[in-house]
């Protein structure tokens, strides 16, 4: 009897060293079907970001020469293309906690993006005419009305679309000079910030206060003004 409950001990043993060699090997594969992921997401979000910045070269060279049609065709699309290469890189901030490195690199590379066609917008409204509203938003992690100004200002973008043109700055993000450079420039000192074209709004602001001020830049306003 006592050598039958022996080998039962041993046959549990082993079973049990087999459960957990299995499940040691299928987190293995899972971990490594996790990074295979995130790294995916990392090569699409620096892709797409450095499409993007080669296209605004290319289209500032349109602008250079003149071609004011094809230059705000082209400025439209890649403008709805850094949404798209915003939301990819939100995906893989996600999932970033393998790489923070990586995911430092590539968001500065989306807040350089942003600048420049902030930048192209501003000489589009000048060699083009371009009758486009462009507003800056400076927030922070820890601000307590932020997600609601985020809110308003999404909204806004769907009433204007192409009209209105948003940047976001988060202002947590310490590792782009380029963003505390901003942040100092406009003298950023409080979370929501809102800079509609040249003027300087500190605090939230109502969607009623953002849409009149709004309104009020365009030489022909769009039909969201009226209702």
């Amino acid at each position: 009897m006592r050598e039958i409950n022996q080998r039962r001990y041993v046959l549990a043993g082993i079973l049990t060293a087999m459960v957990f060699v299995l499940g040691l090997l299928l987190g293995f594969v899972i971990e490594g079907k996790r990074v295979e992921l995130i790294q995916d997401a990392s090569d699409e979000a620096r892709v797409a970001i450095s499409s993007l910045q080669l296209q605004y070269a290319f289209i500032d060279q349109l602008s250079q020469v003149g071609n004011c049609a094809e230059f705000m065709n082209a400025f439209d699309k890649n403008v709805e293309n850094l949404e798209t290469a915003r939301i990819k890189l939100s995906n893989y901030q996600s999932q970033a906690t393998v790489n923070r490195r990586e995911f430092d690199l590539l968001y500065r590379n989306y807040i350089t993006s942003q600048v420049q066609y902030l930048l192209l917008s501003m000489k589009a409204k000048k060699l083009c005419d371009s009758d486009v509203v462009n507003v800056q938003y400076f927030f922070s992690k820890d601000c307590k009305t932020c997600d609601d100004q985020s809110f308003i200002l999404t909204f806004l973008k769907q009433k204007f679309n192409q009209r209105l043109l948003i940047f976001g700055f988060d202002t947590s993000f310490d590792k782009e000079p380029l963003l505390n450079l901003m942040v100092r420039t406009y003298n950023v000192t409080s979370f929501p910030t809102v800079i509609i074209e040249d003027n300087k709004y500190a605090g939230f602001m109502s969607k009623d206060n953002i849409t009149s001020t709004i309104c009020g830049l365009y030489e022909a306003a769009p039909d969201y003004c009226s209702q």
